[in-house]
């Protein structure tokens, strides 16, 4: 998880309890994690 930085682990675990420990909703995360990892966010590096 290092890999896409040092607080998301973090991030998804306090997603996790916040949400009631819905694991789909986790799964979610991680899916949407995976697919924007390295996608520029619109004006940066253009």
């Amino acid at each position: 998880m290092l890999a896409y930085g040092p607080n998301v682990l973090n991030h998804l675990r306090l997603s996790f309890v916040e949400s009631g420990f819905n694991v789909r909703k986790l799964l979610l995360d991680i899916a949407t994690l995976s697919a924007l990892h390295g996608i520029q966010k619109p004006g940066r590096g253009s």
